[in-house]
Parts: C-alpha cells; sequence; structure tokens
C-alpha cells in the first residue's frame, strides 16, 4: 500500500457518480481544505464488469471531468475475453501524465513528490479522447506501460470555469480476466489556483472543514459500506 498522510474527510457533494440506476442514498459528508490545495476522500469508485462506466466530477459542481469506461470484447476464434479500463475526458483540455511521448495513450505511474502542473512538457499528458488505465484478459492482466496492477498515483488535469488546474488521484487496480479486472479511484486532491503546480500526494492540513449533504447514487449495499468506511480511521 502507497503510505498517504489522509484526513478522515468525506464530501457527497464532491463525490464521483456512478453511471448506475441504482437505490439512492443520503449521506453527511465532509471536504478538508487548507491554503491552495483541496483534498476529496469518499467511498473508493470501482469501474469493473458490474460497474462499467462511471462519471467522475472532480470538484463537485455538477460537471463530469473524466468518465471511467469498462469495456469487453470477445475473440470468435478462441474462447477468450479481454479489454480495457479507460478514461474518457469529458472538455478538450481535461488530460491525464501519461508516461511518454511516444506512449500516445498510457496514464503514467507517479511518485510522492512528483509535480503536476503547467512546467510538464505538453506531449506528457494524454490529450485524446481517452486514457488507457488497465488491459485484461483471460486469465492476464495488466497496466498500460506505464501502470501495474496494485496501488499507485496518477496526476491530471481539468477544466475549472475556464481555468486549468492540477491534481493528483490514488487508484488501484486488479488483474485477472474480465469477472475480477478492475480499476479503482480512492481519492484525489486539487490546487484551487489555476495553472498551480501539485505535488503528487500532497494533502492540507486538517484544518478547515466543510459539512455538506448529497446524494450519491449507490445503493443499500454501498450505503452499509460508506458507513462502515465513516467508522473507521484512515489507514496510512
Amino acid at each position: 500500500m502507497i503510505p498517504h498522510a489522509t484526513p478522515s474527510t468525506r464530501l457527497a457533494s464532491s463525490l464521483p457518480r456512478y453511471g448506475l440506476a441504482a437505490g439512492a442514498a443520503l449521506a453527511g459528508a465532509a471536504l478538508t481544505a487548507s491554503g491552495t490545495v483541496i483534498f476529496v476522500s469518499g467511498p473508493s469508485l470501482t469501474s469493473n464488469v458490474d460497474h462499467p462506466e462511471i462519471e467522475w466530477d472532480i470538484d463537485g459542481g455538477g460537471t463530469v471531468d473524466f468518465t471511467f469506461r469498462f469495456t469487453s470484447l470477445g475473440n470468435d476464434v478462441e474462447p477468450v475475453a479481454y479489454g480495457e479500463v479507460h478514461a474518457d475526458r469529458a472538455h478538450p483540455d481535461n488530460a491525464w501524465v501519461k508516461s511518454a511521448a511516444s506512449d500516445a495513450y498510457s496514464v503514467e505511474a507517479l511518485s510522492a513528490g512528483f509535480s503536476v502542473g503547467p512546467d510538464l512538457a505538453s506531449d506528457r499528458f494524454q490529450n485524446s479522447s481517452d486514457a488507457i488505465f488497465l488491459f485484461y484478459g483471460e486469465p492476464w492482466a495488466g497496466g498500460g506501460t506505464g501502470l501495474s496492477l496494485g496501488e499507485q498515483y496518477v496526476g491530471f488535469r481539468f477544466d475549472l470555469s475556464g481555468q486549468t488546474h492540477y491534481g493528483w488521484a490514488r487508484i488501484s487496480m486488479t488483474g485477472g480476466g474480465p469477472d475480477t479486472a478492475s480499476v479503482t479511484l480512492h481519492d484525489w486532491a486539487y490546487s484551487s489556483l489555476p495553472n498551480a503546480a501539485l505535488q503528487v500526494a500532497a494533502v492540507p492540513e486538517p484544518a478547515a472543514t466543510a459539512t455538506a449533504l448529497g446524494l450519491l447514487s449507490l445503493g443499500a449495499a454501498g450505503v452499509a459500506a460508506y458507513r462502515r468506511r465513516r467508522g473507521t480511521p484512515a489507514t496510512p
């Protein structure tokens, strides 16, 4: 597990939304912000065969910034199922930090302290229609050339009120075939200042906490898991 200092924070109005026709539940939540860093931690969101599409609203402003999609394909010649998990951008300037200029689609795993910001070369950002997180098959699975299975950090930029903001997210990926492969989004942070760099894994000191109510379409099982998480201290 990647070490990370995470205040126990929840903000339902800033949580990504599942693209599912599930039961709705109302839950209390909180956001931690200090200085220029905004940190959001909520119930983990997983893109897999059961939840093939997840919409991610980074700042909770009501606009989907990225959509994670789980795709599954079949092979008529051999009994093999395969596909990928990728993220579509909702704005032409939204992008992920990618592994190399020559690798047009693969998102890169970043180390804590890596600076995500305007000083990165433009060819380090994945600006095409989608970004690859996971390739899977039967029985193998692996990340795009810049990622691997397990937990890691990734960097992103997104449009907020017509200006570019930078941030990082903590994800994990599991392998196997289509029934077990997945990408999970755990938490993330972004700079409240436009065009300002943010170091990966940087979180605010728990200085100011705002509480809100939000609507999260998770269903009964998801609500129960959310309540269990609220009663569990953050794991270092």
